[in-house]
Parts: C-alpha cells; sequence; structure tokens
C-alpha cells in the first residue's frame, strides 16, 4: 500500500504543504493590522521549515523542498509582523 504513496511522495508532499501554506495567507493579510500569532511560533515554524526544506531537497524531492520554502518564507513574513507590531 504504501510503495504506490511513495512513488509520488514529492508531489504529494508538495500538494499538502501547498495547502497548508495557503492557509498562512489570510493570517498574513490579516496581520497588516494586528498580528495575533504567538511570536514564539512564528519564530520557531520559519527555520524549521527551511531545515525540513533543505533535507527534503537531499532527497531529492525538489516540488516539497520548493513548497516548504514557501511556506517557511510566509512564516517569515508573519514573525516579521509580528516583530515590527510588538515594537509598535
Amino acid at each position: 500500500m504504501f510503495s504506490v504513496l511513495a512513488l509520488y511522495a514529492d508531489s504529494t508532499i508538495a500538494a499538502t504543504q501547498l495547502v497548508i501554506s495557503a492557509a498562512v495567507i489570510p493570517t498574513i493579510w490579516a496581520g497588516r493590522k494586528f498580528q495575533g500569532v504567538p511570536l514564539t511560533s512564528s519564530l520557531l515554524l520559519s527555520p524549521g521549515l527551511y531545515l525540513i526544506a533543505v533535507c527534503l531537497a537531499s532527497k531529492d524531492l525538489p516540488q516539497a523542498a520548493a513548497t516548504t520554502l514557501f511556506g517557511a518564507t510566509l512564516w517569515g513574513i508573519v514573525a516579521t509582523q509580528r516583530l515590527l507590531q510588538r515594537g509598535r
């Protein structure tokens, strides 16, 4: 059963990560006024996802690595918004 999934692992991870990343976009949009995501969450998620992206790339899963980089960048934006609002 899992051997079929393994054949499409790159595409499966990429599609899942894209959906998860898309869920962050409303948070970024709403965060222009007030960012309610805890700072520690976004500060830990962003570098963690960058590390996962490097691991995926090293395993020759380029689509999954690219979408994980996208997600890490979005969480980096969330963290930046939160840091900027914290200074106000």
